[in-house]
């Protein structure tokens, strides 16, 4: 391939040595810097749609944080005690015939024992009972009443954040 390259005319070697050139940069151009911009650019949207996604995140967490913080905030309970609270929620939720007992075990804590009361009612009373009062149960135990539907509930009620 020398000899033939060799034996070419000046004009002709130049022609191809500059067409070598040229091809040359024309591949080292598609080969390595095409694919490099094309990967930047992709790169470039990448880090565009996590910095979207970042500042959703960022809106989130400040979403969370105040409705923790709402979650950990006791409701006011307009200066009544809590055994009052829980004795008149039960009644106005319609489980006042079930009462059997309710106690208090210091200023933040309630034992209720209830017979005979509606399931569904139960849960729609404790579920109240935390929304308006803060009251948690902390101690559960539920049995099957004497009717389809009814059950005998123990409960130990405490006050939020006690």
């Amino acid at each position: 391939m020398k000899d033939w390259f060799l034996g070419l005319q000046a004009r002709d070697q130049r022609i191809l040595l500059v067409g070598a050139l040229v091809l040359g940069l024309v591949l080292a151009w598609a080969a390595i810097w095409l694919p490099m911009v094309r990967h930047r650019a992709a790169l470039e949207r990448g880090v565009a749609a996590e910095r979207k996604t970042l500042h959703w995140m960022q809106q989130a967490a400040t979403e969370v944080r105040v409705l923790r913080q709402r979650r950990h905030a006791a409701p006011a309970r307009g200066g009544r005690s809590l055994l009052a609270i829980i004795d008149q929620s039960a009644r106005a939720a319609g489980l006042g015939p079930g009462i059997r007992r309710i106690e208090p075990e210091g200023p933040q804590r309630i034992r209720v024992r209830l017979e005979n009361v509606a399931f569904d009612k139960l849960m729609l009373w404790l579920d109240d009972l935390q929304r308006q009062s803060g009251a948690l149960p902390e101690a559960v135990r539920i049995e099957q009443g004497e009717g389809a539907g009814l059950v005998d509930a123990r409960l130990t009620l405490t006050a939020a954040g006690s």
